[in-house]
């Protein structure tokens, strides 16, 4: 399944370190940056996986538990 999303600079970074040092089976593909309202700086993140459920526990643990 292949996902589009538009995030945090910060959050794409510790979410690709944490695929890469858990080796977990999702491929992140970084495009387009920009600044948003706030000033913050916005990444464009393809992700490509296969179990949605992984994938969302990823990214729920990131969120909870990641000081941005």
């Amino acid at each position: 399944m292949e996902r589009k999303y538009t995030m945090n600079k910060k959050l794409a970074a510790i979410l690709i370190n944490r695929v890469h040092e858990e080796n977990l089976p999702i491929t992140i593909h970084e495009g387009n940056e920009k600044i948003d309202g706030n000033g913050d700086k916005m990444v464009d993140v393809l992700l490509d996986y296969d179990d949605p459920f992984l994938m969302n526990d990823v990214l729920t643990d990131i969120i909870n538990n990641q000081i941005l």
